[in-house]
């Protein structure tokens, strides 16, 4: 809350100088992430993925990079029990008590089944699946960035809210807007290849907006763990992305009591698009309840997306080995050149 924010403030700045220099450097460094509790996705720990560091695909035995593996269960101490992205094939999960945790209100089977049915049976088209895979991979994204749904995202506002809880929202509903090219550009995909290849490119592109602070490796293997749970845990993810969209349009309301910003245009068109967007979800929505189990179990999607992300890692392989090739080549060309003009 408020007051807690002030009091760490006035804490921190009634430290010496030195020694608040200090610690701020070490949280820049990450030094002091050990004392916070890490989050962790209902789909990883619900599928019993945990996170891990492996060496990065560039080689370099000094350059490591977060990717997901899953442990067994029954040795926890056997690293070779440890496998890849290739390689995460758990069983279906079952999700009992843990929907609980998707906060207070409706449960997730309420709210399953408050999704409305589609009519008509025109809408059957396969290839929104790989719209799906789009939207997946945005509502990871944003979820990974602010570790959760923001407070405005699962309540109503109050008079207890703070800027900070008003940022989040917006943030968090812009994050999945800009990440997702089917919710911001209504892009239509046609194969797998489509897909991931945009979420592969997109993750670059938000990493350098500062709205991505995960690997594509484990953004994969989110989009991999949400489609081997099932129709049930890909409406999961759907429910999460249009509660961050909510959020954001509950939190431009709450910023319109500031209309002497001159921002209240800019605000009602920030929340035109939110609401554009969670009719598209709306839509997934009863798309995926209606026809998911019948076209996966026909195109097995996830065995697609499975094979494009090891072709990826075999691509990534291959682009290092010959960069280290290279840059051996150079290096010996260099110091053959250095011999030469020293001989002369």
């Amino acid at each position: 809350g408020g007051d807690a924010d002030s009091d760490a403030l006035a804490l921190l700045e009634s430290l010496p100088s030195h020694v608040r220099e200090a610690f701020e450097a070490s949280v820049r460094k990450g030094e002091m992430s050990h004392l916070v509790s890490q989050w962790k996705p209902w789909w990883e720990s619900e599928l019993g993925l945990t996170p891990a560091i492996v060496e990065g695909s560039s080689g370099e035995s000094n350059k490591k990079e977060t990717a997901i593996v899953r442990h067994a269960k029954h040795n926890d101490d056997n690293d070779d029990d440890d496998v890849d992205l290739g390689d995460i094939l758990p069983s279906p999960p079952t999700f009992g008590a843990s929907d609980s945790a998707i906060g207070s209100g409706p449960t997730l089977d309420e709210r399953i089944l408050s999704v409305k049915k589609l009519h008509g049976g025109k809408q059957r088209t396969k290839s929104l699946q790989y719209n799906v895979l789009d939207m997946l991979f945005g509502v990871a994204c944003s979820l990974r960035l602010y570790n959760g749904k923001p407070q405005l995202s699962t309540r109503t506002v109050n008079n207890s809210d703070t800027t900070d809880d008003v940022d989040a929202a917006i943030g968090a509903a812009d994050t999945l807007l800009f990440s997702s090219a089917v919710l911001h550009n209504d892009v239509r995909f046609e194969s797998v290849e489509e897909a991931m290849g945009s979420c592969s490119e997109k993750t670059l592109k938000l990493s350098k907006l500062n709205m991505c602070n995960t690997s594509w490796a484990v953004l994969a293997a989110d989009i991999m763990a949400i489609l081997l749970s099932g129709r049930r845990g890909v409406l999961r993810a759907l429910l999460d992305g249009k509660d961050l969209l909510r959020g954001g349009v509950k939190a431009t309301k709450a910023t319109k009591i500031a209309a002497a910003t001159g921002k209240h245009g800019q605000e009602d068109d920030a929340s035109r698009r939110y609401k554009l967007a969670q009719k598209k979800i709306e839509f997934y929505l009863s798309w995926c309840l209606e026809y998911w189990e019948d076209i996966i179990s026909e195109d097995n999607l996830s065995d697609a997306a499975r094979g494009w992300i090891e072709r990826w890692e075999s691509d990534q392989t291959a682009e290092s080995a010959l960069e280290r090739t290279l840059l051996t080549a150079d290096g010996s060309s260099s110091a053959a050149a250095t011999k030469i003009r020293i001989a002369r």
